[in-house]
């Protein structure tokens, strides 16, 4: 909880350029908790930026088989990949297939 009301802070602070003791202690005490990455993205874009930088992390850290995959990219390659493979097939035929 600490970590989200610092950062809602960094955020508000940042806007109004207002710097209080409270502020440098519970700045200090959550960069303690936060990596390089995380210090950076709460500068420069506040909460949201420290929100976005969890989540890429922890994205990251997922095993392979869990990471989320765009679906239409996919679909898209294997596509091609089938119709270069039977040339003969329309993309009406291998649609379905994929």
């Amino acid at each position: 909880m600490e970590l989200l009301d610092g950062a809602r802070q960094q955020q508000n602070c940042n806007r109004l350029e207002y710097q209080s003791n409270k502020y440098k202690l519970m700045m200090s005490r959550l960069n303690a908790h936060l990596t390089r990455a995380q210090q950076l993205a709460l500068v420069q874009g506040g909460a949201h930026g420290l929100f976005a930088c969890m989540e890429e992390e922890r994205e990251e850290a997922l095993p392979e088989i869990k990471r989320t995959r765009p679906k239409v990219g996919v679909s898209m390659r294997w596509n091609g990949l089938v119709f270069q493979m039977h040339p003969a097939l329309t993309r009406y035929n291998i649609d379905p297939l994929v």
